[in-house]
């Protein structure tokens, strides 16, 4: 059933802090509608580099709620329609924050009272242990059954890497630093590398390789690896630091922005969000997890796979299982203690951070392009294609073929 959209655009400039009071008015409507206009606090919350948001405070006895304005253009990369469906299903399974309603370009939820954790965060093991929540939390996602996050059981990587490679193939830039980037980032090869890992990666679920140069793995524990990794499910796709909430007296993590959201083998989500340990600076020869986080991550993850918390709630409501005791109860699980399953897992993720760098580069050179956020794309895009260069060295053993001579050229440029 579609979901209800009130007929408003809230504008840029200096009318959209009384745009965003006014849609909030309307689409909460019982307290808020009579509560003085002038009265409604807006609180501007950054960090984001996709959409705008706004905290707003209203009604003493009602809660705050967050008004989420879509980025400019960003439906050429994300499915409006299918990004509110699935955030209106997941919160009505309590993984989401509240869902209150749309508007012409954005909606409005929950606000919860908490933080968004730092790139640096995302590998402490103490005083909070944020890399074992952060996998139990990842690990119920992927357990989820939705209807709105397209075809189960298809991986939408392999679909999602030649459209956007497609897009960005087709812009132009009037720029001439963002045309002279996008030349030397050599999109052509990129291609190639896209239908090289789909023949990398796509693996049947023994173990063995598919085309013509098939071999087949040798360990029990990397065939066992391989098929619980190849498992396509609901995988969020985009789990940075900054969609990451904590407060104190949490016991769980809260995981938001479910725009890039849909099915892919779990081994990509994971990748993805060891990739994005390195925050937006990419450095990933010192900011990608060590060896030690990772088998603490897999370990935690496969422990809330194989044993999944009872409770919905949402962080901070009433929980009758503890961290103490779920974890407790996990050990139970015969995949948790085994080092050589835990290297295997380890070993396959670190080769999907290959896609990953692909997916957010050819994400970023589109964004170059219709974002009016003050980001520079362009330059991130060549990091994260730098970043693919490092992995498929360190994690296949084969240099980056075919960099472009002047890759590096406008590292410092800064292209606007």
């Amino acid at each position: 059933m579609p979901i209800p959209i009130y007929p408003f655009h809230v504008r840029e400039g200096s009318e959209r802090q009384e745009d965003v009071k006014h849609v909030a008015k309307s689409v909460m409507k019982g307290a808020w509608l009579d509560y003085p206009t002038e009265d409604i606090v807006v609180t501007t919350i950054g960090g984001g580099i996709t959409n705008l948001l706004f905290k707003l405070q209203g009604p003493p006895a009602e809660a705050a709620i967050l008004v989420r304005i879509f980025g400019k253009d960003t439906d050429v990369l994300i499915d409006r329609e299918r990004d509110n469906a699935l955030f209106d299903e997941l919160a009505s399974m309590k993984y989401a924050p509240p869902f209150h309603g749309r508007f012409s370009n954005g909606r409005i939820e929950g606000f919860l009272p908490a933080r968004a954790l730092e790139p640096q965060e995302l590998s402490n093991r103490s005083p909070v242990d944020f890399v074992s929540l952060i996998a139990r939390e990842m690990g119920r996602l992927h357990g989820l059954q939705v209807a709105n996050a397209g075809p189960p059981g298809e991986a939408e990587i392999w679909q999602v890497l030649p459209k956007w490679l497609q897009l960005a193939k087709g812009l132009t830039f009037e720029d001439e630093s963002k045309a002279a980037a996008i030349k030397a980032l050599d999109l052509d090869w990129v291609c190639e590398e896209v239908e090289w890992l789909r023949q990398k990666l796509c693996r049947e679920p023994d173990g063995a390789d598919s085309g013509a140069s098939a071999t087949r793995v040798s360990s029990a524990a990397e065939k066992r690896a391989n098929r619980f990794l190849s498992e396509v499910v609901l995988c969020h796709n985009d789990l940075l630091s900054g969609n990451v909430l904590h407060a104190d007296g949490w016991d769980r993590v809260q995981v938001i922005d479910f725009e890039y959201s849909g099915y892919n083998p779990r081994a990509f989500d994971i990748a993805n969000h060891f990739c994005e340990h390195a925050g937006f600076d990419s450095n990933f020869e010192k900011s990608y997890p060590t060896a030690d986080t990772q088998a603490a991550f897999l370990t935690a993850y496969v422990r809330a796979v194989t044993t999944p918390e009872p409770s919905t709630d949402m962080p901070g409501e009433a929980d009758e299982t503890t961290e103490e005791e779920s974890t407790d109860a996990s050990t139970d699980s015969p995949r948790s203690d085994e080092e050589s399953y835990v290297e295997a897992l380890r070993t396959e993720v670190n080769r999907w951070a290959l896609p990953s760098h692909l997916w957010w580069s050819l994400w970023a050179v589109v964004q170059a392009r219709y974002s009016p956020i003050e980001f520079d794309f362009m330059d991130y895009a060549r990091l994260r294609l730098a970043g693919y260069r490092l992995h498929k060295k360190s994690f296949f053993g084969i240099e980056g073929e075919r960099p472009a001579e002047d890759f590096f050229e406008f590292r410092g440029q800064k292209p606007s």
